[in-house]
């Protein structure tokens, strides 16, 4: 379902498209939980899509850019392949964060809210200490995700505190 996804434009998508492009988002998340082979975790991921996807289609339609949300399902998909649950659960962390921060920011941008700091948002948890600015960054390719941004820079932290 990635590729179909990547198929699919990513800026300017119709009422249609937009339709398309949900389907196939929740069918590569399904995907991701489905291959951890518990059951009972699909269930409730399920029941918490549900109350969450008009907000996602919504975040879509305000956004109108789908390359960060795509950047990040490729990043989770290398982690995934790459075996590394820890990353793919920070990637996905990062991911459903970015997308509730973008869609409140929407929000506000068209007045519909009124400022909301970040701290409301979301609550990063252990990913916390991933985001916060550290004083040597690795070099990223150019095109490098903000989500591979985080994890080469947490990776990059987590040896410094193992070598020192």
């Amino acid at each position: 379902c990635l590729r179909d996804l990547d198929r699919m434009p990513t800026v300017g998508l119709s009422a249609a498209q937009i339709s398309r492009w949900s389907i196939l988002n929740q069918r590569f998340h399904d995907t991701l939980i489905a291959a951890a082979g518990r059951p009972h975790l699909q269930q409730i991921a399920g029941n918490l899509r549900s109350k969450i996807e008009s907000y996602i289609r919504m975040e879509i339609s305000f956004v109108e850019c789908l390359d960060e949300a795509q950047s990040d399902h490729h990043e989770m998909l290398r982690a995934f392949r790459d075996g590394d649950a820890e990353r793919v659960a920070i990637v996905s962390r990062l991911h459903a964060e970015a997308t509730a921060q973008r869609f409140v920011q929407a929000l506000i941008e068209r007045g519909l809210v009124k400022g909301v700091p970040n701290s409301r948002v979301t609550d990063l948890g252990p990913a916390a200490m991933l985001v916060q600015p550290r004083p040597h960054r690795p070099q990223l390719p150019e095109r490098a995700s903000p989500v591979a941004a985080v994890i080469v820079a947490g990776k990059a932290t987590q040896r410094r505190r193992v070598t020192s």
